[in-house]
C-alpha cells in the first residue's frame, strides 16, 4: 500500500479573513495559563471563547503527547506559543497549523499500518515455504526409501545358496559374478558381497559373490617340515603340531599326516605332521655292554661296538660314545665304546693295542698268573701267563717257537707302560672230561675239550673253530703231517697235525692242533697253538724252505722243533 501523499496548505489557503490580532504585549496578570490553553477558544465577535481541542497533542500531567512521545521544554514551548497565538489568531491562522500536524499524524499511521501488514505478508510467506519444505522433506523421504530414486539397496544374502542369491538380486536388479574360496562354511553358500549387503549402488551395477570351497588336505608327505608348514598354511590351516619318528634316511621329512591327503579340514583342526628325525644319542655311558645295546636297539639307534682299555671297575661298560650323549646320531650311526674289552684273552690280535702294564693287570683280573718273565740277550720281552686250566698267555718276538713254553724263568717285571707287544701265543691243552651217565650215576663217559669245544679234531672243522674263538678270518693256506714241506733233509714225521695260517689287517696268525693216536688206531687232538704276529715278522725269515708257506715254517718249528 502506497502511503498518502501529504497536502500541505500554501499561504493563500490561510484564513485572512477577521480582525489583526493585537500584537501589544498582554500584562503578566492577563496571561492565560498554559494548563487553561486547552479550555481556550477563539475569538467571535471580538470576544474569546473557549472550547476543547480534542486534537490537541498534549494530555495527562503535559510531560508526553498524544502520540506516546516525550514533550521536551522546547516542544512545550512551542505548543504554549502556537495557544496563545491562536488565541489571538481570530483569522484562522493557528488552525492551519494543526490541520498540518493532522496530516503527519496520519501518515504516520498509515506507514505503521503498511508495516504490519508487510510483516504479516512475511510470515504467511515464511510459513508457506517451510510447509512446503517440510512436504517435499516427507516425500522425498518416502520416495528415496521405496527405492524409487537413488539407487537400489542390496539385499541380504550372506549364508544362501549361489543359486538363491543370483536369483534375489538379479529379482532387484542387479547382474551377478561369483568367485570361489576355500572357508569353513558349508561349500557351496555365500561367504562375502562385493559391495556390501544392504548398501545403495545404481540399479543394474554388478554385485560379486564369494562363494565357499571346502578346505582339502594337501599332500605333504615327502616334503620338508618348512614346506609342509607353507602348504598347510596355504590352506588355512591355524594349528599344526609335530610328532617324530626315527629315521636314518628321510631327516626333517614329512613321513606321515593326519588328517591323510586329501581328506575335508577346518582350519581350526589340529593337523599332526610326523617328521622324520635322526635319533639323539641316549645316555648310556657306565652301562654295561648287553644293556646298553638293548637301549639303543629300543630307540632304533643304529650302533656298533668298540672296545678300549679301562680301569678294571669299567671292564664290560660303556666308557664313552661317539657323538655323545645328546647329540644327533650320525649316518654311520653311533659307536659306543666299551671298556676292557679290547683285550680279549683269546682274541690275539687286541694284545697289539695295549701296553705291557694294561695287559698284566687285564690278565690278572681273567684269572691268568704270570709265570715267566725277562728279557733276553738281545733285549726282547718274553713273558708268559697261565691260568687254572693250565691255558697260557705267552708274549715273545716268535711265538711259535716250543722254547717259549718251556722257558721257566722266574717271572720279572717286563710288563710295563714301555712294553710293547711283539708277538703273542695262546697254549690251550685239550683235557679229558668224564661224565657219568644212567640212572644209577655209575655209568662213565669220557670226552675231551678245550675252550668251550667238545671232542675237538685234529681237522678243518676244528680249526675254523678255534679261528671264531681267537677273532682270525678265512685262511690263506693249510697243511698236515702228510703234506708239510720240510726243508730239505729233515725225514718225515708221523705225529698227527693240522695247521693254517692267514691274515687279519696288518697281522698274520696261525692255528695249529696237535694230535695223538692212540692203541686203537685213532686220532684225537692233544694241544692247540694259535699265534699272531705282524707281518713283518715273517718278512725277516726265508721261508723258501717251507714252500713260501707260512703254515708249514709254523708247523716245522713247533712239532719238529726248528
Amino acid at each position: 500500500m502506497e502511503n498518502e501523499q501529504l497536502q500541505m496548505p500554501d499561504d493563500d489557503s490561510r484564513p485572512d479573513n477577521g480582525p489583526e490580532p493585537d500584537t501589544s504585549v498582554t500584562p503578566d496578570n492577563e496571561l492565560i495559563p498554559i494548563e487553561t490553553i486547552d479550555a481556550a477558544g477563539g475569538w467571535e465577535d471580538g470576544v474569546f471563547m473557549p472550547h476543547t481541542l480534542d486534537d490537541d497533542p498534549i494530555s495527562g500531567d503535559g510531560s508526553t503527547g498524544r502520540d506516546g512521545v516525550a514533550v521536551s521544554p522546547w516542544r512545550l514551548h512551542k505548543l504554549s506559543e502556537d495557544r496563545l497565538r491562536s488565541m489571538f489568531d481570530p483569522s484562522g491562522q493557528d488552525r492551519w497549523a494543526r490541520k498540518v500536524r493532522r496530516v503527519h499524524e496520519q501518515s504516520r499511521k498509515t506507514r505503521e499500518a503498511n508495516r504490519r501488514t508487510t510483516r504479516m505478508y512475511v510470515r504467511v510467506a515464511v510459513a508457506f515455504i517451510v510447509v512446503a519444505v517440510i512436504v517435499g522433506s516427507t516425500v522425498a523421504g518416502v520416495t528415496y526409501a521405496l527405492q524409487m530414486w537413488g539407487g537400489r539397496r542390496i539385499p541380504y544374502v550372506m549364508g544362501d545358496t549361489l543359486s538363491k542369491a543370483t536369483q534375489l538380486l538379479e529379482e532387484h536388479g542387479f547382474s551377478v559374478s561369483a568367485v570361489e574360496e576355500v572357508s569353513d562354511t558349508m561349500e557351496g553358500h555365500v561367504v562375502a558381497v562385493e559391495p556390501a549387503q544392504g548398501k545403495r549402488v545404481e540399479e543394474g551395477s554388478n554385485v560379486t559373490l564369494t562363494i565357499s570351497q571346502s578346505r582339502i588336505m594337501p599332500e605333504v608327505v615327502g616334503k620338508t617340515r618348512n614346506e609342509a608348514l607353507a602348504a598347510l598354511k596355504s590352506a588355512g590351516a591355524k594349528s599344526i603340531r609335530y610328532e617324530t619318528r626315527i629315521s636314518m634316511d628321510d631327516r626333517d621329512k614329512v613321513m606321515e599326516s593326519r588328517p591323510a591327503a586329501g581328506a575335508l579340514f577346518m582350519s581350526t583342526e589340529e593337523i599332526t605332521l610326523v617328521v622324520a628325525e635322526l635319533p639323539v644319542v641316549p645316555d648310556i655311558v657306565g652301562e654295561e655292554e648287553g644293556l646298553a645295546m638293548q637301549h639303543l636297539e629300543r630307540g632304533s639307534v643304529p650302533a656298533h661296538v668298540q672296545y678300549e682299555r679301562a680301569k678294571p671297575q669299567d671292564r664290560g661298560r660303556v666308557i664313552r660314545t661317539a657323538p655323545e650323549a645328546g647329540k644327533d646320531v650320525g649316518e654311520e650311526g653311533v659307536t659306543v665304546f666299551v671298556g676292557d674289552s679290547l683285550i680279549k684273552a683269546t682274541r690275539l690280535s687286541d694284545y697289539f693295542d695295549a701296553t705291557g702294564a694294561h695287559i698284566t693287570e687285564f690278565l690278572q683280573v681273567e684269572g691268568y698268573t704270570p709265570k715267566m718273565g725277562h728279557l733276553t740277550p738281545d733285549g726282547h720281552v718274553l713273558a708268559r701267563f697261565v691260568n687254572g686250566d693250565d691255558v697260557s698267555v705267552s708274549f715273545a718276538k716268535d711265538p711259535w717257537s716250543p722254547a717259549v713254553v718251556k722257558d721257566q724263568t722266574p717271572y720279572q717285571q717286563v710288563m710295563n707302560e714301555q712294553t710293547r707287544v711283539e708277538g703273542v701265543r695262546l697254549t690251550m691243552p685239550v683235557k679229558a672230561v668224564v661224565e657219568t651217565t644212567g640212572k644209577d650215576k655209575k655209568t662213565s663217559k669220557t670226552t675231551t675239550s678245550v675252550m668251550g669245544i667238545n671232542n675237538p679234531a685234529v681237522d678243518e672243522k676244528t680249526a675254523q673253530e678255534i679261528m671264531g674263538l681267537c677273532g682270525f678270518e678265512e685262511a690263506i693256506g693249510s697243511c698236515t703231517q702228510s703234506s708239510i714241506i720240510l726243508p730239505s733233509g729233515k725225514a718225515r714225521q708221523t705225529t698227527p697235525f693240522y695247521c693254517c695260517y692267514g691274515d687279519v689287517g696288518k697281522y698274520v696268525w696261525t692255528v695249529l692242533i696237535k694230535g695223538t693216536t692212540g692203541s686203537d688206531g685213532k686220532v684225537t687232538a692233544s694241544e692247540i697253538v694259535a699265534t699272531c704276529v705282524p707281518k713283518s715278522a715273517y718278512a725277516e725269515i726265508d721261508l723258501k724252505a717251507s714252500g713260501e708257506k707260512v703254515c708249514d715254517y709254523v708247523a716245522y718249528q713247533d712239532v719238529y722243533g726248528g
